[in-house]
């Protein structure tokens, strides 16, 4: 299973999506998807009563400083629906790749 089923698969198991939501999700994976060798999500953070609870790695190589471009913070979840509970963001980074 690829990353989009995989996310589509989590999210039907917690409710019910319509034709058109599944449409609409698969376009907005699609898009996210394109993005990835440039920009990616590299730490999942998860809070609760804004402290820090759990942080998860999602990159599992070191990437050069000279390569990484920006870095920002994504309120990925901020509705605790993604980690029942919690609120969740993503560090992201972008990167650039230098074809030698």
């Amino acid at each position: 299973m690829d990353l989009t089923g995989g996310i589509i698969d989590y999210i039907y198991r917690q409710r019910e999506i319509t034709e058109n939501e599944l449409t609409i999700l698969e376009e907005l994976l699609a898009k996210h998807r394109n993005f990835l060798p440039f920009k990616t999500d590299y730490e999942e953070i998860h809070f609760k009563d804004e402290m820090v609870s759990q942080k998860n790695s999602l990159i599992y190589c070191d990437i050069p400083e000279k390569m990484i471009v920006k870095k920002w913070v994504w309120d990925f979840d901020l509705s605790k629906q993604y980690k029942q509970g919690y609120n969740t963001r993503m560090n992201v980074m972008a990167v650039k790749f230098y074809i030698v």
